[in-house]
């Protein structure tokens, strides 16, 4: 389980700097859909930013919440194999401080902070932490028929020690709440999770049922 300090870590960073859907069948493979909610008394519980939202994740998935680890993330789901290697896991943390101008938002006069700056230092957090991510790309993406900013990316690894062993795609998503800050989706999953592209983030693994119910 050596993934998490680091995985918590990298979402930490992206907190300080930072439905018409396709249509959707879950066939139960992952396990039975569980719901998980956070409102205002969960987030001034844990010290979070003030988000409301509910979802359904699959049972199967292990579960990390603020109760379990201190950490800056509303709630956490992870696929390990038998090796404790993760094969799929989806991360739900928030980002604060974002300007488009450079004049607005909380610090966004002094840090002209931008959607690009604060995940490109995310990116370059990552790259630290051993996790080589390549073929970055920043834009806005359609995810469950709506615009969302939106990077992407892939990384071969066989750091056993940061937990990741394979072939994986990576894929983070801002989902604005306001102008200057929001929730911060990002999932990762290796090439036997069932995503082979970032479009099966949708549909496939264990990580479809959460973004198709996440509302």
């Amino acid at each position: 389980m050596k993934l998490l300090p680091t995985f918590s870590a990298l979402c930490a960073f992206a907190m300080v700097l930072a439905s018409c859907g396709p249509k959707f069948e879950y066939d139960g493979s992952c396990g039975e859909l569980k719901e998980y909610k956070v409102d205002s008394h969960y987030c001034k519980k844990y010290n979070l930013s003030e988000e409301n939202f509910t979802l359904k994740y699959p049972s199967n998935l292990s579960l990390e919440t603020p109760e379990d680890l201190v950490t800056p993330n509303y709630v956490s789901f992870f696929d390990f194999d038998s090796d404790s290697i993760l094969i799929q896991s989806m991360n739900i943390g928030y980002y604060y401080g974002l300007s488009e101008s450079g004049g607005d938002g909380l610090f966004g006069s002094l840090l002209n902070v931008t959607k690009e700056s604060l995940m490109s230092s995310l990116v370059d957090q990552w790259r630290m932490q051993g996790i080589p991510l390549e073929n970055v790309t920043m834009q806005d993406e359609t995810i469950i028929g709506e615009q969302h900013f939106t990077v992407r990316a892939n990384f071969t690894s066989t750091e056993i020690e940061v937990g990741f062993v394979g072939d994986y795609l990576a894929q983070m998503v801002m989902m604005a709440t306001a102008s200057d800050h929001g929730v911060l989706l990002i999932m990762i999953a290796r090439d036997d999770s069932g995503i082979k592209d970032f479009k099966d983030f949708e549909t496939a693994g264990c990580l479809g049922p959460i973004l198709n119910t996440f509302d």
